[in-house]
């Protein structure tokens, strides 16, 4: 190995340098003021360098002297030498001590006979021989390899048999309780569908066809006004977006009536308003000539519903539904926790309001606030009254007309 060290001799005659500190100054000047005392001179210095207490520090070499071996090394010098055991060469104590994956130690060729008596302890596999109380090996007792691989072939693992068994013999069993027996019914499994099919829900209220929607808002609104607990499983997410999104659907862009449907519809009002009119001056009157004649074709002409007018009839569907809804929850709640929710807690409310303050349509105006009527408490009044109180200032008469009784019937 190729040493870095210089020799004792080198150092002699090339000596090294080290300083902590190397300062060199060349040629250093001082001015002094002219007709200065000369005895004063000693106080004007060019370089004033004062150092305390020097030292030398030896830094030892971290240099790594591996030891040096001229032969191969054998297993015998990773033995300890300090065995007091006759007989037993280094390799023996290493086959007697190998330890191998599964934990376990073998002593194939070790006989106890030519081990000392010494101190020891046993354990369940092991017997620990103290040799001095600072040292101990360990060696197994257990029987040879042969011996145990035959042992292992001698126990056999008996694996039962798989108890199999149908419905029809578990009906002959007898069941015994309290000395008595007694009949085992198996009853066939029952598949279990929640009451209300939501998913059903949803996409009828999502339906392209305005009819279904109608529909299934009226199945609803039946069902939950017979009971308000028939009412909580429609009281679900899905369902109240549903009905939001029919109620605050955009129809700007939908079919309107026709003229001809207009036409017969004016004629089908102006005969009822001269029957009201006949039957008012002459009750008994039963021959009453009317203005119009109206045909069948023009009869089921005038009851068709342009696709806008289904779309607006559902918004007031899907009003009514969502308070009826709101009515059954916010009463369940109250049953249970003894709290009344807050009136802008309640699933659709909002919904509700924003109908009253954008929807152009002066019947679903009249249906929003006939919903909020519907849900009214006392603990509702002061909101419920200043919303009335602005749906009071609309344009349309009969708008205003609604939200004034309405807000006449919270006093």
């Amino acid at each position: 190995m190729t040493s870095y060290l210089h020799s004792y001799d080198n150092y002699q005659s090339d000596p090294a340098n080290y300083n902590a500190v190397k300062i060199r100054i060349n040629n250093p000047t001082v001015t002094v003021p002219e007709n200065t005392n000369p005895a004063l001179y000693n106080n004007y210095k060019a370089v004033d360098v004062e150092v305390n207490n020097p030292s030398v520090i030896i830094k030892k070499d971290p240099t790594y002297n591996y030891p040096i071996a001229n032969d191969f090394v054998t297993a015998e010098y990773a033995i300890p030498r300090n065995y007091n055991l006759p007989d037993i060469t280094p390799i023996a104590i290493a086959q007697l001590t190998n330890l191998v994956n599964n934990k376990t130690l073998i002593n194939a060729e070790l006989e106890l006979s030519k081990v000392p008596a010494l101190n020891s302890t046993v354990t369940e596999h092991f017997v620990i021989i103290e040799e001095e109380p600072d040292s101990a090996e360990i060696i197994s007792i257990e029987e040879s390899a042969e011996d145990s691989v035959k042992k292992d072939e001698a126990t056999q693992i008996l694996v039962p048999e798989p108890n199999l068994t149908t419905t029809e013999a578990e009906k002959k069993h007898n069941v015994t309780f309290n000395g008595k027996n007694q009949k085992v019914e198996i009853v066939p499994p029952v598949d279990i569908k929640p009451e209300v099919n939501v998913i059903k829900v949803v996409t009828n209220l999502k339906s392209q066809n305005y009819d279904i929607q109608a529909q299934q808002m009226e199945e609803i609104a039946k069902n939950a006004a017979m009971d308000d607990k028939k009412a909580l499983p429609y009281i679900v997410t899905e369902i109240f977006s549903s009905l939001i999104d029919i109620v605050q659907k955009d129809t700007s862009e939908l079919t309107g009536p026709s003229s001809e449907q207009i036409d017969a519809r004016r004629k089908i009002i102006i005969n009822e308003l001269v029957k009201q009119q006949t039957l008012e001056k002459n009750p008994d009157a039963k021959d009453i000539e009317l203005p119009h004649t109206i045909s069948d074709k023009e009869l089921k002409l005038a009851m068709e519903l342009s696709p806008l007018e289904q779309a607006e009839r559902n918004k007031e569907y899907g009003l009514y539904t969502m308070a009826i809804l709101a009515k059954a929850y916010t009463n369940e709640v109250e049953k249970i926790t003894g709290n009344v929710m807050p009136l802008t807690d309640l699933p659709g409310v909002s919904g509700i309001v924003d109908t009253l303050r954008f929807n152009q349509n002066p019947a679903v105006k009249v249906a929003a606030i006939d919903a909020l009527r519907y849900i009214k408490r006392d603990e509702y009044k002061e909101e419920l009254a200043s919303v009335f109180e602005l749906v009071a200032k609309d344009p349309n008469p009969q708008v205003s007309e609604v939200a004034k009784m309405a807000l006449a019937s919270l006093k």
